[in-house]
């Protein structure tokens, strides 16, 4: 049984909308409300007025108006519901004004409470809305007294000091008791509110804790990277330094196919330590230890060395390697030379494994009396603009057929635009799928003169 009351006057939840259902709950308040005091009045009206009192209908028109209302709110549609209460509500209190003799009728105070129940329901708008309607009606109630032809109805034309008072008291009343609602809800929201701060502050308390946890793990695994990559360095050494005395006939002469697999075994040799260099360094970066020795080098001896140490690579794709270097380079330049070296290496390497014909051409100049820039520029596969800023990002390799099988885990350019910041350079690139790639590095000019 309480379970079915419960259900009859309980109000309905929006799901997924938590405004819509607080309105709901509201408008259901206020017709229970409206129905109760109707039910009351239409049991002690007739002990009261000894005119005829239609309060029953009242009731059964208000009990109505309730019904549809909740058909209309559990269908979605709760602001029509409320403008239609408003509407009603309004409607009924002009009514009631003009059958009760007019602006002096206690009852002129129920417009007070059609405004704020229009304004809880509707919001501000609906508040002002229904405050105009309300002047409105005021007017055309002055209108009909001053040209006599207000109609009267004696049960509510009564004007006591009694029925003054029970009119006032129920006003009040009622405007007591959504101040209460408001303040309830508002508070309501408030606790929801420190609710989700806790919630929040919890949440950010358990991401710090992740990440601490991350950030050791990641320190751990650069710690690793390292100590690996720096005892792979030796045994790596040691594998290129004797193959490399093999295929010179230290330990007696090679068959042509015994040649071939010993340049086999340098090759990969070689590129193991690359790659373990680029660990090495990566992890360098990642944990700040990676730092500069400046002094004087020549750019121009730089060139030469890249040129030397890539020559063999050029000769197996067969492509056409050039450099050029401007006049007016100074003959001696301030600046990291190994890690100059390492940045044009790996941007030249890189130009290379990615052109299959053309051209590689290595450029050294001016742009400027304040700096100096090494341009590496090839004719290879390109790559899209939307790609420019993550190329430079560790292990991060553009996926393509040819990229996957050059091989590689990505670091070379991350590693070579670390140290262009690192050196208060900047780096550029302008590419297009399948008109090939054009690298420059712009660092500070400071001569060793």
């Amino acid at each position: 049984m309480l379970k079915r009351i419960h259900y009859f006057f309980a109000a309905q939840v929006i799901e997924g909308d938590e405004e819509q259902t607080r309105v709901a709950r509201l408008l259901n308040i206020i017709l229970v409300a409206f129905v109760f005091i109707t039910f009351v009045f239409a049991v002690i009206g007739p002990f009261i007025y000894p005119e005829p009192y239609p309060a029953t209908i009242i009731f059964i028109v208000q009990l109505l108006l309730w019904r549809g209302a909740r058909i209309l709110v559990s269908r979605g549609y709760v602001r029509l519901a409320s403008t239609i209460l408003a509407t009603v509500l309004w409607l009924m209190a002009t009514t009631i004004l003009i059958l009760s003799g007019g602006m002096s009728s206690p009852y002129v105070l129920t417009f007070v409470t059609v405004v704020l129940i229009a304004g809880l329901l509707l919001g501000a708008q609906g508040g002002i809305l229904f405050t105009g309607l309300s002047v409105f009606s005021g007017v055309v109630i002055v209108f009909l007294e001053v040209n006599g032809i207000l109609p009267t109805t004696p049960w509510l034309a009564m004007d006591t000091t009694f029925i003054r008072l029970v009119v006032l008291a129920a006003n009040m009343a009622i405007v007591a008791i959504f101040q209460y609602l408001t303040w309830n809800s508002l508070n309501q929201a408030l606790d929801s509110l420190r609710h989700s701060q806790a919630a929040l502050a919890a949440k950010v308390e358990e991401t710090q804790k992740w990440a601490e946890t991350a950030t050791a793990a990641n320190n751990y695994k650069s710690e690793l990277i390292a100590r690996v990559s720096h005892e792979l360095r030796t045994p790596l050494g040691s594998i290129l330094g004797l193959s490399e005395m093999i295929g010179l006939g230290v330990v007696g002469t090679l068959s042509d196919e015994q040649q071939e697999v010993m340049e086999k075994i340098v090759k990969n040799a070689n590129y193991l330590q690359e790659l373990v260099s680029d660990l090495l360094d990566q992890s360098r970066i990642a944990s700040g230890q990676l730092v500069l020795n400046l002094a004087p080098f020549s750019p121009i001896e730089l060139v030469q060395h890249i040129s030397a140490a890539v020559s063999a690579l050029v000769r197996e794709k067969n492509l056409d390697y050039k450099t050029e270097v401007a006049p007016d380079l100074p003959a001696s330049v301030v600046g990291d030379p190994d890690r100059t070296r390492q940045i044009l290496i790996n941007l030249v390497r890189n130009a290379i494994k990615f052109t299959e014909k053309g051209s590689v051409t290595v450029r050294v100049y001016c742009p400027d009396r304040e700096h100096w820039a090494m341009q590496v520029q090839d004719t290879g596969i390109g790559f899209p603009k939307d790609a420019q800023e993550a190329i430079f990002e560790p292990f991060r390799q553009l996926r393509s057929e040819l990229t996957q099988k050059k091989g590689g885990v990505g670091l070379g350019l991350s590693i070579v635009k670390y140290l262009t910041n690192q050196m208060d350079g900047q780096i550029s690139v302008e590419s297009e799928v399948g008109h090939g790639s054009t690298f420059t590095i712009i660092l500070p000019l400071v001569t060793g003169e």
